[in-house]
């Protein structure tokens, strides 16, 4: 069995349905951006020790990393959410770390499908 891959194909296949192929790539870079931007704000508020803003921000990239099949990411969030609204600021620096990682993987995975659909 091979491990599950930081995105879920069939959402993007999906996302490729009801937009289109040539769209695609530019919607993954708009999210990636999008996003980077968000853990850049959710790392400035565990700094801070905002742990409202940091529910605020998760919640948001939850929504969107939810359309791109990023699940890992998405799961991630919900719990980092939840860590900022129950002002659990260690759960929350767990998560974060968390957060970062499955970012990554989950960057790398939609560049490599871009270029897989761009053939």
């Amino acid at each position: 069995m091979t491990a599950p891959t930081p995105i879920d194909r069939q959402i993007l296949a999906a996302l490729e349905a009801d937009t289109s192929r040539e769209l695609v790539p530019e919607l993954i870079q708009v999210f990636i951006k999008s996003a980077e931007t968000r853990l850049s704000q959710i790392t400035a508020y565990l700094a801070a020790g905002d742990l409202a803003g940091i529910a605020a921000e998760s919640h948001a990239l939850k929504s969107s990393s939810a359309t791109f099949g990023a699940d890992e990411v998405r799961r991630l969030c919900a719990e980092l959410e939840a860590a900022g609204k129950n002002g659990d600021a260690v759960a929350a620096e767990r998560l974060v770390a968390g957060l970062t990682r499955a970012l990554d993987a989950a960057e790398s995975d939609l560049a490599a499908y871009v270029k897989e659909i761009s053939g």
